[in-house]
């Protein structure tokens, strides 16, 4: 892991981060098909989802601006967001998905991704959790099994335009209500 003078915040991702969102989405999976701007408007939309945004941001001793290999940001820009659904009707038998999660290049690397994949995963613990991830990506298939996750399937040919798998990965519930 490199250094990287970024300062970032987790916090609420809102309706009208739809187009920073869609602007991330197509820089980091441009091989697939991203999510447009109206995708993310109606997935934040959902009651039964939970998204969350990575941002820069400033403390007194750090410039306005903010850099990370190269790349300048803004206070305050979207630089990462990740998504939770619930799935199963009740808490006590509830299920979820991991809709998506992207950090940008800039920052990959950084421990952001697990900060995030942390922050959105708050609050599962009684549920079964699943994901889709590609099978050649290997870092986040690290990073999803040191967080609990296990592999239990395959999609084939789940990612289009390119036709590549998916690896279905599930964490099983970490605690249970006595």
């Amino acid at each position: 892991m490199s250094s990287c003078s970024c300062l970032c915040r987790i916090g609420p991702l809102y309706l009208a981060d739809a187009p920073a969102c869609a602007e991330l989405e197509a820089d980091v999976f441009a091989a697939e098909s991203p999510w447009s701007e109206q995708s993310f408007r109606e997935e934040i939309a959902q009651p039964a989802n939970h998204y969350i945004a990575l941002r820069t941001t400033t403390d007194d001793s750090v410039a306005s601006d903010s850099v990370a290999g190269g790349v300048s940001f803004e206070s305050g820009q979207l630089v990462g967001f990740a998504g939770c659904g619930q799935r199963g009707i009740s808490e006590d038998d509830a299920e979820y998905e991991i809709l998506t999660i992207a950090v940008t290049p800039a920052l990959q690397r950084h421990g952001w991704g697990r900060a995030l994949l942390s922050a959105v995963l708050a609050g599962t613990e009684q549920g079964t959790v699943f994901l889709e991830v590609r099978t050649d990506n290997s870092r986040a298939i690290n990073l999803y099994k040191s967080c609990g996750f296990e592999e239990i399937g395959i999609r084939r040919k789940y990612y289009q335009p390119s036709g590549a798998d998916a690896l279905v990965m599930r964490r099983l519930p970490l605690q249970r209500a006595a």
